[in-house]
Parts: structure tokens; C-alpha cells; sequence
């Protein structure tokens, strides 16, 4: 069975792709734009989030069944998708 693919929005330092990636699930894109948590979500992952969402090409992210974010950014982040839709 394939993975459920899924991307890390304001990953921060990969909490939600630790859990999501031991339940099976596979990341497929990462955002974050704090260059302190980049370093270490790359030291844990040897993958570079992608920095500031609003600069982000949408069409550079690949495809995914699931995104997840963190609920601090809940708010920005539909404002967001809704310029996008």
C-alpha cells in the first residue's frame, strides 16, 4: 500500500513529522521560515524546509493527500490558502 503522502507547514523543528512519519506517513514538502528551527529540522531530517510561505510558488509544492501546520499559525494560514483558491 502506498504512503500517505503529506506536507509540514510552519513545520518548526519537525514534532508533527516525527509523529505522522512513525504512524507510516511520508513528508513530502516542508515550510518554515525561523532559520534557528531550518538548522534543526534539517539536523533531524536532512531535508531544508522551504522559508516564508508567502514566497512560496504553490505550484513548487508537490503533490500530497494531507497538510498538516501548526495551530499557532491556524489563522495565517487559511487567509493564505484562500488567495490561493
Amino acid at each position: 500500500m502506498e504512503k500517505i503522502k503529506f506536507i509540514d507547514l510552519f513545520a518548526g523543528i519537525g514534532g508533527f513529522r516525527i509523529a505522522f512519519e512513525q504512524t507510516g506517513y511520508k513528508c513530502v514538502y516542508s515550510c518554515e521560515i525561523d532559520p534557528k528551527c531550518q538548522e534543526v529540522y534539517f539536523n533531524n531530517f536532512l531535508d531544508k524546509p522551504a522559508g516564508d510561505i508567502t514566497k512560496i510558488d504553490i505550484n513548487s509544492i508537490p503533490a500530497f493527500d494531507v497538510w498538516f501546520f501548526s495551530t499557532y499559525y491556524a489563522k495565517l494560514l487559511v487567509e493564505i490558502f484562500k488567495a490561493f483558491i
